[in-house]
């Protein structure tokens, strides 16, 4: 029951035909008094599709609501690893059981399911389980219902976790809990009246934090009592300005003021808030990495930590890892910005011509329509190239010792400051035309970025490779020479074998051991 006149559950225990007709159900907890009849919700059916395997839910709604009932909230977040439980009723038991099960990860992704495995000290999920609430062991959640039919035998089931079935039923978004939080953000309605492009800004900034898909940052700089402190704000206390834009079930899920606090108290912040659970400790990256549902984190006041430096490397390193987890990041600063983060910044900028305002140059209004649309058709290229560089700095980082991180990637950022431009071209002004020559400016300087990035990480793994063909050659001088085993020699060739098949290799000091191995050759040669 989501509250006194909703009932979900899973299509496939719905009567075929029943649209027109009364269903009788009854609770467990009121078996003694008579079954109550509800109707299936209009658009309320989605059958299970037979070849993505989607849908299977069905939404009710009982004829006569059932006093003093609560509301039930769903939590979107779950992870992998992650204990629940689930009660239902397999036949022959007629008062119903507990099984218990442990997420092992997401199906085929085009299913949207979520495999849950059932230890063998537990009874199976089997039918009877189906449109059962998955209970997290931990915090006592509701993160999806259980999808159990005879096609699915063992001792593995599948879960339809909650932003799978408000893709099929958006009425159910109403029940998807709100977001943690923090209570230092301030009333949006104190704050500055927005113009039309940062309303904008804030709708596109809401959209993004609740997409789907790979993760990213973005960043806003301004003073206290700035235009970014009504932003944080508004997708902080889900403002009205901001309400229905982002996505059928939220914007953020957690919201941290990080003044005054440290490193270690944003991290269980941050986890609890994405259902780690308050013993979950600090280990944020663990949790990150194990989260299987996108995530929207708003993060303010981030020069204002007690340790801004670790709390910065500790969430720029949660997205600039690859597989990139599914993690938005929005991160406020009231100084300047890091450099690292220069690229994920997002612009504040007027947008409507104001009276009195000089006209707009020429040169920036030429051909602005077919600019703006190059600008997006490149954007797509530089994700990509973004992606490819995460991808070579993870391979590469296993493989040389002390790469530094990769620079925070710009395509999130200029992906919403190019929705902006679209949005708000109708009331360009003179702001309107320099922030598109800023994100054409942009682009070209991140593309070049990416390019020598490259490049540098292909140098790396050349001069290793170098440095193994170097030492091949130098143990065939010597074997000319019939010293291949010398044992004076012999140290010094396993010494600079061994650093240079050894994952990470240490460069210089690998160096260091193949030019050592070759001055030795001379010094017998000599002798």
């Amino acid at each position: 029951m989501l509250d006194d006149e909703y009932v979900l559950t899973c299509a496939h225990v719905v009567p075929p035909g029943s649209g027109e007709s009364s269903l009788r159900i009854r609770f467990d907890s009121r078996e003694s008094g008579p079954h109550l009849e509800a109707e299936i919700v209009p658009a309320g059916l989605c059958l299970a599709d037979h070849d993505t395997g989607r849908g299977d839910v069905a939404l009710l709604r009982l004829r006569a609501p059932v006093p003093g009932q609560p509301r039930t909230l769903l939590q979107r977040n779950w992870r992998v690893g992650q204990r629940v439980r689930a009660f239902g009723y397999p036949v022959d038991v007629p008062h119903g059981m507990w099984a218990d099960a442990q997420i092992a990860g997401r199906a085929a992704a085009r299913s949207r399911l979520v495999q849950l495995n059932v230890p063998h000290e537990s009874p199976r999920i089997e039918p009877g389980f189906s449109g059962a609430a998955v209970i997290d062991g931990d915090t006592g959640d509701l993160i999806g219902m259980i999808r159990r039919t005879e096609q699915n035998p063992g001792r593995a089931c599948w879960m339809i976790p909650v932003d799978a079935i408000v893709k099929e039923l958006p009425l159910v978004a109403r029940y998807v809990s709100g977001p943690s939080t923090d209570p230092r953000f301030s009333d949006p309605r104190a704050k500055p009246v927005l113009d039309a492009g940062q309303r904008e800004l804030l709708r596109q900034l809401a959209h993004w934090l609740g997409s789907d898909g790979a993760g990213g940052v973005c960043v806003i700089a301004g003073d206290r009592d700035s235009v970014r402190e009504a932003l944080f704000s508004g997708l902080a206390q889900r403002d009205e300005a901001d309400s229905g834009t982002a996505s059928e079930t939220r914007a953020v899920d957690v919201a941290i003021h990080a003044a005054g606090k440290t490193t270690d108290e944003v991290s269980r912040q941050l986890v609890t808030g994405l259902g780690g659970g308050a013993e979950a400790g600090a280990d944020v990256a663990r949790l990150v990495t194990d989260l299987g549902s996108p995530a929207g984190v708003v993060v303010d006041a981030m020069d204002a930590v007690s340790e801004p430096g670790t709390l910065l490397d500790e969430l720029a390193g949660l997205v600039t890892r690859f597989p990139p987890p599914p993690l938005r990041l929005l991160l406020g600063f009231s100084t300047p910005v890091p450099d690292r983060l220069r690229n994920a910044l997002v612009a504040e900028f007027p947008v409507r011509r104001r009276p009195g305002d000089p006209p707009t140059p020429v040169r920036l209004r030429a051909g602005a329509d077919a600019r703006l649309t190059e600008a997006e058709a490149r954007l797509n290229g530089l994700i990509t190239a973004e992606d490819g560089v995460s991808r070579a700095h993870a391979n590469v980082a296993t493989r040389i010792i002390d790469i530094p991180p990769p620079d925070v990637a710009a395509g999130a950022a200029l992906q919403v400051r190019l929705a902006v431009l679209r949005a708000t071209r109708a009331d360009a002004g003179t702001g309107w035309y320099t922030e598109l020559e800023a994100c054409e400016h942009m682009l070209g300087s991140r593309q070049a970025q990416v390019a020598d990035i490259l490049t540098g990480l292909d140098g790396l793994l050349a001069r290793r490779n170098g440095l193994r063909e170097q030492l091949h050659i130098f143990s065939e001088l010597a074997a000319r020479d019939g010293l291949e085993e010398d044992e004076q020699l012999s140290p010094y060739y396993r010494t600079a074998y061994e650093m240079l098949r050894r994952a990470p290799c240490d460069l210089d000091r690998a160096e260091q051991t193949v030019r050592s191995y070759y001055h030795a050759i001379m010094r017998r040669r000599e002798t």
